[in-house]
C-alpha cells in the first residue's frame, strides 16, 4: 500500500471525525467548504485514498466508508442491537463510535419506504434508536402497523407529537400521536452499496 500524502492524511482524518460526530459521511461539498477547495480537487484526493485502499465511494451522497481507521478516537469497540421487524430474531453489531448516545438500550430497522427521502433516508436503510425523549425536529422510531417508521417529530405542550414525512407525490403528511407511542430516537443511519 502506498503511503498518504499530507494532504490526504488530513482529508482521511476529517472524514472519520465527521463520521464520529454526525454519524454519517461528509458531502463532497462539505469537504471543499471545509479545506477550502475546489470539489474536482476534493474528488481528485478522494479517488487516490480508495486507490490506496483506505475509503470505499459509490457516486451517492454520503456514500464514504472508512476502511482502515487512522484516528486514535475510532474505536473498534461495538455493541450488538435487536433488529425490528425481521423474520428470526436477529441482532446487528454497531461500531459504538457511530454515535455519541449509549447503544445499551437502543435497535435498529431498515426504512421501509422513501417517504422521508428529504432527510436523506431510502427504502433499505438501516436505522439505529435509541428510547429517549424526542426533541423538536428529532427524527423519531414509530410502531405503525407492525412496522417500524421513522418521522419527522416535534413535541407539543399536551405531550402529543406531531409526525412529519415527505412523501413521493411531494405533499408532507402530519399526523399526530402520544409521546409514549414514539419507541426511539433516531441516532444513526447505515447505508450498504
Amino acid at each position: 500500500m502506498r503511503k498518504l500524502t499530507e494532504k490526504q492524511n488530513d482529508l482521511l482524518i476529517f472524514i472519520e471525525r465527521f463520521i464520529r460526530k454526525e454519524g454519517m459521511a461528509p458531502t463532497v461539498y462539505e469537504i471543499s467548504e471545509h479545506f477550502r477547495i475546489k470539489t474536482s480537487t476534493a474528488f481528485s484526493n478522494l479517488r487516490a485514498l480508495q486507490k490506496k485502499g483506505q475509503i470505499s465511494r459509490s457516486s451517492k451522497a454520503r456514500s464514504i466508508t472508512v476502511l482502515r481507521p487512522m484516528t486514535s478516537g475510532a474505536t473498534r469497540e461495538v455493541v450488538s442491537v435487536p433488529l425490528f421487524g425481521e423474520d428470526s430474531p436477529r441482532t446487528i453489531t454497531v461500531a459504538k463510535s457511530i454515535c455519541e448516545a449509549p447503544l445499551r438500550d437502543g435497535f435498529a430497522f431498515r426504512a421501509k419506504d422513501d417517504s422521508m427521502r428529504e432527510c436523506g433516508i431510502f427504502s433499505g436503510d438501516l436505522l439505529v434508536a435509541i428510547p429517549r425523549e424526542p426533541l423538536a425536529g428529532d427524527l423519531v422510531a414509530v410502531e405503525q402497523e407492525g412496522a417500524m417508521a421513522v418521522r419527522s417529530g416535534f413535541p407539543d405542550r399536551e405531550g402529543r407529537i406531531e409526525l412529519h414525512s415527505f412523501p413521493a407525490e411531494g405533499r408532507a403528511r402530519r399526523s399526530v400521536i402520544r409521546k409514549e407511542e414514539i419507541r426511539g430516537v433516531v441516532v444513526a443511519m447505515i447505508r450498504k452499496f
